[in-house]
């Protein structure tokens, strides 16, 4: 599948949850984005982007051809001699503050700043089940049929209604300006570099029903499901043969 634009999720696409990038994945990623540009989208902030993925990747000279979308695609970055924004959807203070206080309340989880439940991004806000620093091999049996997540999203999507709401990775929910999702970071990624749909293509674990990769499958691009970093580098490796 030869395409001028790659697009992948982060979270259990190439990396376990909050886990650095490894070797392997980075080195690939690098041959990728020699020939091609990639795109990674994620609901994390732009230094979570910094720690777990940018600090593994050997591979500065390609970083142009590389394209970081934050909190689920409110915001965008490029490299130019150093990251820099491009735009951002920023969720006013007020939501924000009634969202966390909504969060904390429906989860029964402490909201303050130290909290590692309910993080405040600015242009988006993450709710993690378990908190930020539980390990994945926990995370991943949390939730694993998404029930308890979707049920959480049904309770305070009437109340939010100037929000999106989706699960995403293994124990998050992730909030932003309505109409705000992947789908509008892939087009506005697409738009930027003037690349069409028909050559972009989307890797993900999370395109069931509500999960936070699904909304692209709207935009009619090509789609491929992971279970894991594992199965996404032999994707990668796919994607350079």
């Amino acid at each position: 599948m030869t395409k001028k634009l790659y697009i992948f999720d982060l979270d259990n696409t190439l990396t376990e949850s909050r886990t650095l990038i490894d070797n392997e994945t980075s080195q690939l990623l690098c041959e990728l984005m020699l020939h091609s540009h990639v795109a990674v989208i994620s609901g994390a902030a732009f230094w979570q982007f910094e720690k777990q993925l940018l600090s593994g990747m050997d591979c500065d000279g390609c970083f142009k051809n590389l394209t970081i979308l934050t909190t689920s695609g409110a915001e965008m970055w490029r490299y130019d001699t150093m990251w820099k924004k491009i735009y951002s959807n920023v969720v006013p203070e007020y939501i924000r503050k009634h969202t966390i206080e909504l969060i904390a309340d429906v989860a029964g989880v402490p909201s303050g700043e130290e909290s590692t439940y309910i993080e405040d991004r600015g242009s988006g806000i993450t709710y993690s089940a378990l908190g930020v620093t539980a390990p994945p091999e926990k995370k991943n049996l949390w939730d694993k049929d998404q029930k308890k997540r979707l049920a959480m999203v049904e309770k305070l999507s009437p109340q939010l209604p100037e929000l999106s709401i989706r699960i995403g990775g293994t124990t998050s929910i992730d909030f932003t300006l309505k109409g705000i999702d992947k789908a509008y970071g892939v087009q506005k990624i697409s738009e930027y570099l003037h690349i069409p749909f028909s050559e972009c293509v989307f890797v993900g674990d999370a395109l069931f029903p509500g999960g936070n990769d699904n909304a692209v499958e709207r935009l009619g691009i090509d789609m491929v499901k992971t279970s894991g970093p594992e199965e996404t580098r032999c994707i990668i490796r796919s994607f350079i043969s």
